[in-house]
């Protein structure tokens, strides 16, 4: 019997090169209680599914996959304690129906991120196993949910309404990177299990089907929120900045009370090249911007000083021919980081507020911006 504490496995060359390894009985890891297990390719005709080996490991608690989306289905799973994972991480892509039998079956998670949801592939035709009643996951502090795809079934919905999350501090919920390049997308359904949710400390969501109201009533229901990353096309920038300032909206219901323990705070504004010039006013996105992140750092009442400004232009023709940035895009960056300069002189550390392009590759050619730090 061979006892090992941690096990990172790397398949390079395709299972076959573990073959060995794979086709062990679950048990041989009786010590185990990490795992790594990365592999980009996938051989049909391997004799050892379903992966066994590192069943049976009592001490496994943290387990992190990049492997091929058929190693998680019926005639070739890979087989794992499931029920006592504490910290899974899933990087590669997963079908909807393995990401539910996954998931409902890993009740003591306190750590979770699932990186490529492919809703977009009908391969697999079954539907997800979904419980009868909702599943609580009592420990789950940190949730990271991506979907990947132009078109969401109502699968999704279903399969995260019956998650029940009563401890959860840190959400990141995200839509597909489709959604840079066109309208013709869905967005991630988070009201299947945001209206549901505790107060967060830190908030991410982009390319998410909600309203302003419903944004900001979850933004009031989160009084330690401290971080706060915004990539939203369904609201109107300039009305979602103005309404994130103090007194914009009645006592009952004013956001700016809630973030005055934000200490970061990214917002990424979706342009479009077929909106009208009066659907976007840099000029009036540009007063909007300043004039929130000044209010924000010279209110007297905040709990905890924000230290992190980032902002980031999401335009489907930024680039001009991808042969550089578009010039009017740079000109709105100047005017803002000129009026933030202006309007917060003396509170800023301009040694460590700089700008900045974001990304070279070519998912991120329509995205710009640039970051601040006060220190």
């Amino acid at each position: 019997m061979s006892i090992m504490t941690t096990v990172s496995v790397e398949l390079c060359g395709g299972p076959r090169s573990l073959a060995a390894l794979l086709a062990l009985q679950g048990g041989f890891f009786s010590g185990l209680e990490s795992l790594t297990f990365v592999e980009n390719r996938f051989t049909a005709e391997a004799d050892f599914f379903p992966i066994t080996v590192f069943d049976h490991s009592p001490c496994l608690r943290k387990v992190t996959l990049r492997i091929p989306r058929e190693m998680f289905e019926i005639d070739s799973r890979l087989v794992l304690p499931w029920i006592q994972l504490t910290h899974l991480h899933v990087g590669g892509p997963l079908l909807i129906q393995s990401f539910a039998t996954i998931i409902f079956e890993c009740t003591q998670l306190q750590v979770a991120s699932f990186h490529d949801i492919n809703l977009a592939d009908r391969s697999d035709t079954r539907e997800p196993v979904i419980p009868p009643s909702p599943v609580v996951f009592p420990h789950l502090k940190d949730f990271r949910l991506r979907l990947n795809g132009p078109f969401f079934s109502h699968d999704i919905s279903d399969v995260l309404e019956m998650m029940h999350l009563p401890n959860v501090n840190n959400l990141d919920l995200a839509g597909s990177t489709f959604s840079f390049f066109s309208r013709n997308h869905d967005l991630f359904p988070v009201n299947s299990i945001i209206h549901r949710l505790p107060p967060l400390r830190h908030l991410l969501l982009v390319y998410a089907d909600i309203t302003r109201s419903e944004l900001l009533s979850t933004i009031v229901a989160c009084p330690l929120l401290e971080s706060l990353t915004l990539c939203l096309d369904c609201i109107k920038p300039v009305s979602l900045l103005k309404n994130l300032m103090r007194k914009r909206l009645n006592r009952e219901l004013d956001p700016a009370l809630s973030l005055s323990n934000l200490t970061s705070f990214t917002f990424t504004c979706v342009i479009f090249d077929d909106e009208d010039e009066s659907e976007f006013d840099s000029d009036a996105f540009i007063e909007a911007f300043t004039a929130l992140i000044t209010s924000w750092i010279t209110d007297s009442k905040r709990r905890r000083p924000l230290q992190k400004i980032s902002l980031f232009i999401c335009h489907d023709d930024l680039h001009d021919n991808k042969m550089g940035l578009n010039e009017d895009v740079i000109e709105m960056f100047k005017k803002i980081d000129g009026t933030i300069q202006k309007n917060l002189a003396g509170l800023l550390d301009d040694s460590v507020f700089t700008a900045r392009p974001i990304g070279n590759c070519e998912d991120l050619l329509s995205i710009f911006g640039f970051e601040r730090r006060s220190i």
